[in-house]
């Protein structure tokens, strides 16, 4: 992972994601994977 000027994240992808969205991501897969 990147950051980047803008304080975004460049994933592998090149798609970028701000950090409430990123951490709201690995919430979920956390929450996902714990049940």
């Amino acid at each position: 992972m990147i950051f980047d000027k803008d304080g975004n994240i460049s994933i592998i992808t090149q798609e970028k994601v701000s950090i409430v969205e990123l951490v709201t991501k690995l919430q979920v897969i956390y929450y996902r994977f714990k049940n």
